[in-house]
Order: structure tokens, then sequence, then C-alpha cells
């Protein structure tokens, strides 16, 4: 394959471009649907990108950064692989226009110091007035004739920044990852050999194409390899998740990797019917990441499609992040996940794996992400001691390896204290990830963010374990959409309702409900169960909860509460007052 003697993936393109000039390279669905879909060739990607490579060397943008703000579509694919044509440091950006996305969105345009923003000729105008960065250029690009050559490009090399992927933050402010060319082919090829993905690979999917796992895992891992990527927006398998099963089976799509609520969301809303028809044996790799994989989740989406081709061996859970450029390990489509079983979080300390009878007795289910790529490795820390610890014992997960980023942008000190760790007895440098878990027969288990943990009387407690309780408590709490957060000793617990909820004669009872059975689970004192409207709990673009700000913003008193524990404990107060004042 071009890329196992690449120097950047523009080599992979060129050589796709040369000997299969015809293929297709990506088909979006605009609407998730066939109808309308737009398509575009390794030759047309090709000259496409070279088109806009040329405007922006004339321009003088060659060794400079620019954000990339475009709809789901193909003129993001050309403008990317424009900017790696012209030497440009590429920056994804989200283009949702609410005011905290906007205000995060001048942040990166600044804290990046970007020269330039690349959009659409219909977004130019109304973007650049509500973001209001007059410091740079904002560029749009239409169809030209011209002949371009790659003479005129300067010369990309391996060790070249090839883009800067803005985390999430999830548990803190954004950081710019800065990823090489050289980061970039060797994460594909640990995909490709880790999964098992061939050449010609097709993909479908729906990620947003400014996150990583959609930027990487589909779209450069598609072109790479000279496969075909099928998409449609993000908001289209929102609205009917069904979409991104019938485009799976359609275009008999091999891979797709989405977080661990895409496949929940299929098995809530999707009904039997709707499943009739399609066919999913041609599915090898459900990739499962981004957040915490839930053995139920796999469970339950097995079941849901096995009737219609899908493999048990074909869920496979992935586990990295964007500071690994993508992944660091996965499973395979020879094996069926692996799930082992752990002290659970109530009897479960950080520092000791405790085999006692008193713990067998409590257990937490961990689902394998797999084995660690080719060419990395992970070792499991104690995050204060740094001693490594032995098979089974929980700690920090470190990893080296051709796939860890750079560092971050601007940001040396954060960049030594993450990216040049080495243990207590030398070893390194690792980077850490803040994320804990175990090995296992070279299995890989997480269990959970070091720095959302909770820690009540000196227990740990994973908040994503209070999430998931408190969800299957009342079918009125939304799925995947709940926040545990700590204040003091206490637990506060931030979930989303329908609007429709308030009006159950339920709710009450829910609530008082699920504060006891989690207060007798878990043994913690629960201070408040806030209950919010749909959609407005704040996650990432993976739908990972922002814990940190979901902790700002309650202690600011910035919810919009529909409903809270203590709102109806005051109105209870104020009821008995007024019948002992009768």
């Amino acid at each position: 394959m071009f890329i196992d003697h690449a120097s950047t993936i523009l080599d992979c393109l060129t050589g796709y471009r040369n000997t299969h000039p015809n293929a297709l390279a990506y088909t979006f669905l605009p609407g998730g649907k066939p109808q309308g879909k737009v398509v575009t060739d390794y030759r047309t990607l090709d000259e496409q990108a070279r088109k806009i490579a040329y405007s922006l060397v004339k321009r003088g943008l060659a060794g400079k950064n620019a954000i990339l703000l475009y709809p789901a579509g193909l003129e993001f694919m050309y403008a990317l692989y424009g900017c790696f044509y012209a030497g440009v440091v590429a920056i994804p950006g989200n283009l949702s226009r609410n005011s905290h996305h906007l205000m995060r969105l001048r942040d990166i345009i600044r804290d990046a110091g970007a020269s330039a923003v690349l959009t659409t000729a219909e977004l130019k105008d109304s973007m650049m007035s509500k973001l209001d960065c007059p410091e740079v250029e904002w560029l749009s690009f239409e169809s030209e004739d011209m002949c371009i050559s790659a003479d005129l490009f300067p010369e990309v090399k391996r060790e070249d920044i090839a883009f800067i992927q803005y985390t999430s933050g999830s548990t803190a402010s954004p950081k710019g990852v800065m990823v090489s060319h050289g980061n970039l082919l060797a994460n594909i090829i640990a995909i490709r050999d880790t999964f098992g993905t061939g050449e010609h690979v097709r993909i479908g999917g729906w990620l947003p194409q400014f996150h990583d796992m959609g930027l990487i895992g589909h779209i450069l891992h598609a072109s790479a390899l000279g496969g075909h990527y099928v998409f449609m927006p993000p908001l289209s398998f929102i609205q009917r998740p069904v979409r991104w099963l019938q485009l799976m089976s359609d275009y008999h799509c091999a891979f797709s990797t989405v977080p661990n609520f895409a496949y929940d969301l299929c098995v809530d809303k999707v009904s039997p019917e709707k499943l009739q028809g399609l066919d999913f044996s041609h599915w090898k790799w459900a990739g499962n990441g981004a957040e915490p994989v839930q053995a139920e989740t796999i469970d339950a989406f097995t079941r849901f499609l096995a009737p219609y081709g899908f493999s048990p061996a074909a869920m496979t859970p992935c586990y990295g992040m964007a500071e690994t450029t993508l992944m660091v390990s996965s499973s395979t489509d020879e094996e069926v996940p692996v799930i082992c079983e752990i002290p659970d979080s109530d009897v479960y300390q950080l520092d000791e794996y405790s085999q006692s009878q008193e713990s067998r007795q409590k257990m937490q289910r961990l689902v394998s992400c797999g084995r660690v790529a080719p060419g990395h490795r992970i070792v499991i820390v104690h995050p204060e001691t740094k001693q490594i610890q032995a098979e089974g014992q929980i700690g920090e997960i470190w990893v080296s390896g051709d796939s860890v980023a750079q560092g971050y942008w601007n940001n040396p000190d954060k960049t030594r204290q993450d990216f040049h760790a080495y243990t207590a007895c030398g070893q390194g440098p690792f980077l850490r990830t803040g994320d804990s878990g175990i090995t296992q027969d070279d299995q890989l288990f997480i269990s959970g963010r070091l720095k959302d943990l909770i820690i009540v009387r000196g227990r740990n407690i994973f908040p994503q374990d209070i999430e998931r309780s408190l969800a299957d408590i009342s079918p009125l709490f939304r799925k995947n959409k709940t926040a545990a957060i700590q204040t003091g000793q206490e637990i506060v617990l931030i979930q989303e309702v329908e609007k429709a909820a308030l009006k159950s004669p339920a709710l009450a009872e829910s609530i008082y409900q699920s504060v006891t059975a989690l207060t007798q689970a878990y043994e913690v004192s629960i201070r408040d169960l806030v209950l919010i409207p749909a959609n407005t709990l704040p996650m990432t673009s993976s739908g990972k909860v922002q814990r940190a700000l979901c902790r700002k913003r309650y202690e600011q008193s910035n919810f919009n509460v529909l409903c809270s524990l203590i709102s109806i404990k005051d109105f209870e107060d104020e009821r008995k007052k007024s019948n002992s004042v009768a």
C-alpha cells in the first residue's frame, strides 16, 4: 500500500489519483438519504485540493495557521487537503453558532494565532460578523479552471505539523494538540493493523468532521487507504438514527466508529419494523469509543441487529484521544468483546486491587478496549508515586509510540507535564492520558477519568457509574444525558428530561426514588437532583459529559432548572407550614 512508504498523507492521495483516478473517495448524503447525494473521485479530490493550495500559497499563507469552518460536506475535504499541499497548518472548527461555541471558536482563533479562516461563500459574511475577528483573513474558494503543478508548493515533510486538533474540553479548557504528518500516518497504520481494515475499505458514518474520530478515523483513514467514505450530517443521525443503519446496509459499509451513546440511541429510537430488508453482514468493525464503553450497550445493540446479519464479533471497542492522534488500542473483528469484573467503585481503592470476599460481592463490569496497537506501548502507573502497577491494578494510563502527538500549541509547560512523563524507575517519555484503567491478559480496560473521580470519605467513585444508574431508574430521565459532580462530600446530579416529563404525576416520586436508591447503592449523600431541558447538558462533540463545566454552571446557578430535589423539598416545607398554620 502507498501508506507503508509515504512521507505524508499527500503521497497516498497522489498514489490513488494516479492508479484509481475514477474510484469514489467520498459520497455525501446531505439529508441522510441517497437523494441529492454528492460524490467526488480521487482525481477530482486532488484537483480541487491543488486549486485551493495554489490560492493559499499566492496569499503567503504557507507555514501559517488557518481555521477550517465548513458545514458537513465535500468542501471541507478539499480545503483540508489544500492546506496539506500548501504547507498550511489546518485547524478544523465547529460551525455550531450557539453562543457557547462561538465564544470557544473565537478563543481558538486567537489562541492559535490563526492568519485565515477558510469557509464557504454562503457563510463568510455571517460568520465574520458573528465572530468579530478582524485580525484574520476570511477566504472562500470558487471552482476555477487551472492546471496546478505540485512544483509550486512548498516541500512538506513528515515532521511538519499537519493540523492542530483542539480538544473538546471535557475536563478542562480546550488545548490545541499538534499532530504531525508522521503522527497521522502512524495512527492510520495502527488503525489498519489493529482493527484489520485493508486497502479500499468502505466506511460509513455521520461524525463531525472537526472531531478527531470523524476526521482521522473516517475521513483520512478512508482516503489514505484508497477507500470510500459515505457520510451524512450529524444532525441527520440525531433526528433519525435509522438513517445511519440504512446507510451501512445500502452501501455495504464494513467500518464505522461512533461513541457509545449512538448505539444506545439506535436501540431506543429505531423500531424493528424499520430494519426490515436491511443487511448488516458486511459490517465487520462497529467501533465504540470516545466515551466509556458499556457492556449493556454492546449486549443490547448486538441482540438488536443480530437477526439482520450483524455479528457479535463486529462490535469492536477501542480507546484513544487527540493527544495520541486518535487510536491507541482496539479489539478486532475476530473476537467478541472481552468483559471483566473488578471490585465495584464503592470498595475499589486506587492503590490496591482487593480480592477479599467483601470486594467480590460487589463487582463492576468493564469492557476491554482491545490490545495496544503495534509500535505503541501502554503502562499503568500510580498517578502520585509514578510506580508501574502490576497487571490487574488500577492506575493512570501512560502511552508511548509514533502516534503520540508533538504537544500542545503555545503551551510548553503543559506539554512537558503531559507529554514528557517518566516513571519512578526512569522509563519514558510517556504521554499521561489522565484516564484510569487496568491491563489484564494483554487487554486494556478503561475505568474513567482521574480528574472526574469522585472521592467521598476516602472512597473512589466513578461518576459514570452513578450517571448510568440514575438513567436506569426512571423512564422520565434521558439516557446518556446525566452529569454527576461533587460538592464537598456530597453529590449533585444534573439530569436532562423532556418538558413533557414535568407534567407526569410520577416525577416527584421518581426524584425521591432515585435519590433513595443511589444513596443506598453508593453510600453517598445526594445534595441535589437537578432536572434541565433536553439538549442543554454541556457535552463534547463526541458525546462526553463536560463535568467540569457542569460543576461551574451549577455553582454559578447558570442552568435552566426545570425542577430539582431542593425545590421540591422547599415546596413541601412551605406546604407543611401552611397546613400547620391553618
